[in-house]
Order: structure tokens, then C-alpha cells, then sequence
């Protein structure tokens, strides 16, 4: 017996018993988009016919275009889907192919939602934090081994963060010394087109992840608001300060660095953390050669525990 629970709108009938030979729903990879996401399908699926479906949750999808999506193509093994994002009705659940009469066997896409907390300390109170509720999707469930594709996608459209900014620190060496504030500043952004470069935008949240072998595999975590606070130097002694617009830039994943989220038995994504570091000043501090080694932090990002959509 198969028992299933859903908080979202997509809905989840029980399987149904294995297909005739030769018609099979092997496996599944998605691809997201800025709304909605390409969904792939891999088997054996026969020429398409008048007849031919994706059925998703309780929505059939054919070749026309709707609000809930569409077929893109059809091929006798291959099939690409356009679905809804992760809380539309063909956001998530059980996914099986119509042809001719017959229906596959179903395989789930399932759904994550991730808590993350990104945190960055700097000299004395300054820091720079995120705090992030991405959205993840696949298909985890064994496949053949000559499915491992592992397609590049990103967080679903729905994902955002919350980021922060501010502090005050002091440094000084052999002469001098200096006063930096970071006037305290908070906002939110909404996920980015992926597959695109952001750097040069007022704003940027975006990721790379990859379903591969039990984890998802998360790259390229980045993200930016241009002109989000006040910078304030001070130069001890100095009667004036020097004040300048400041970016909000977070690369919480260096270039060419993987994290790993793992999925336990029951397929929940397993708590983590991620350390790098230890980083210099990214505030132009100084201190004496002899002494810099010292002002050095770690930065990290955690994870908790997160539980699929769907318990099977």
C-alpha cells in the first residue's frame, strides 16, 4: 500500500499497476524556467496519435497550449513537457504518459522546500547575511542505470531570500587607523532568470543545481542588490568621513565549488553545513603585516532537514 501526504495544490492517486511491455515511463528530469519548468520524460512511448497525454497529478496536458501547460514534443522516447511552478496543479505529483489506449506506469516528481541561512562576519559587528527559501524538484526514485543525464536547472521560480547588511568595525596599524560603518540595511529578492547573466542588474538570486546520484548538487549560488547601503570610512584624527553607496554581493558558493544536499532513506534532504575560509577583510581594513593573519573569518551556509511533499 502506497500512502501519500500534500500540503500544496498538486493531487497524488495511487499508482497504477505496471504498464504492458514495451510501454514505460523510465525516468524524469526538469529543467526550470522564469515561470513554470520544461519537464523531460524518458521511456518507451510509441509514435504520438490523436490520443497522446502527459498526465500530471489529475491534469491531462496534450499538445495544445493551455494555462497548465502542454507538449513541446514527442518522440518514441522522449517527450518534453511544459508544467506549472511547484504550487500549480501541474506543479508536482505523480506523472504518467497516455497513448493508444494505455497508460504507463507513474513515477512522482516531487517536491523540496529548503530553508538556508548564508552568513558572512566581517571586523567588529559588520556582516552580510541571507537568509533563503529556495524550492527544489525531481524525480529520486531508482531508475535504469543508462539514465543519468543530470540536466542543469536552478531553484524553482517561486524561491526568494532575504538579505542583510551593517556593522561597525575598527582596525588600526603602526601610524594610524580607521572607522568603517555599514548603515543597516534588509531586503528581499525574488529569483532571477536562470541561464543568464545578472551582473550588471539592479538585482541577482540565482543558482545552479543538478538531481545526481542521491543529492542535489548545488553550484554557482550568488546574489547582489546594487546600491543597498551606506559605506562610511573615518580615518582616525580625520573631522570628515568619506560616505559612498555600497553593493550587497553574496557569492555563497565559489566558482567551480559543489555542495551536495543528500536525501536520507526516506528521501528527506539531510541538514548540512558549508564552511569556506578563512577570507580577509572585504572592507579595506589594514592592519600591520605582522597582525592581518589574525582578523580572519569563515563564512557558512546551513541547511535544515527538509521533507518531500510527497511521503511515499
Amino acid at each position: 500500500m502506497v500512502s501519500l501526504s500534500a500540503c500544496k495544490k498538486s493531487s497524488v492517486d495511487r499508482p497504477v499497476d505496471p504498464p504492458p511491455a514495451g510501454f514505460t515511463l523510465n525516468y524524469m528530469e526538469i529543467q526550470e524556467n522564469l515561470y513554470g519548468a520544461d519537464l523531460y520524460l524518458y521511456g518507451i512511448f510509441g509514435d504520438s496519435s490523436s490520443s497522446s497525454k502527459v498526465r500530471v497529478g489529475n491534469t491531462l496536458l496534450d499538445g495544445k497550449p493551455s494555462g497548465e501547460g502542454l507538449i513541446l514534443s514527442w518522440t518514441p522516447g522522449y517527450i518534453k513537457v511544459s508544467i506549472g511552478d511547484v504550487n500549480d496543479n501541474t506543479g508536482a505529483g505523480y506523472i504518467s504518459v497516455l497513448n493508444n489506449g494505455k497508460e504507463t506506469n507513474k513515477r512522482m516528481l516531487n517536491v523540496w522546500e529548503v530553508d538556508m541561512q548564508y552568513k558572512e562576519p566581517d571586523e567588529g559587528t559588520i556582516f552580510k547575511a541571507a537568509k533563503i527559501h529556495a524550492y527544489l524538484r525531481a524525480d529520486v526514485d531508482p531508475h535504469p542505470a543508462t539514465y543519468s543525464f543530470s540536466m542543469p536547472s536552478s531553484f524553482a521560480s517561486t524561491s526568494d531570500v532575504n538579505w542583510s547588511i551593517g556593522g561597525q568595525g575598527h582596525a588600526s596599524y603602526t601610524g594610524g587607523g580607521m572607522t568603517i560603518t555599514l548603515d543597516h540595511s534588509e531586503g528581499s529578492l525574488l529569483w532571477s532568470d536562470p541561464f543568464h547573466d545578472h551582473t550588471n542588474d539592479q538585482q541577482e538570486f540565482k543558482s545552479s543545481v543538478k538531481f545526481n546520484k542521491g543529492a542535489f548538487e548545488l553550484s554557482d549560488l550568488r546574489l547582489h542588490k546594487l546600491s543597498a547601503t551606506n559605506y562610511t570610512y573615518l580615518a582616525d584624527g580625520s573631522p570628515e568621513p568619506y560616505t559612498i553607496l555600497y553593493d550587497f554581493r553574496v557569492v555563497a558558493i565559489p566558482l567551480n565549488e559543489i555542495v551536495k544536499l543528500e536525501l536520507d532513506n526516506n528521501k528527506a534532504i539531510k541538514a548540512g553545513t558549508y564552511v569556506t575560509g578563512p577570507h580577509g577583510t572585504q572592507y579595506d581594513f589594514t592592519w600591520d603585516a605582522s597582525e592581518a593573519n589574525i582578523h580572519m573569518h569563515n563564512y557558512t551556509l546551513q541547511w535544515e532537514k527538509a521533507e518531500p511533499r510527497f511521503k511515499l
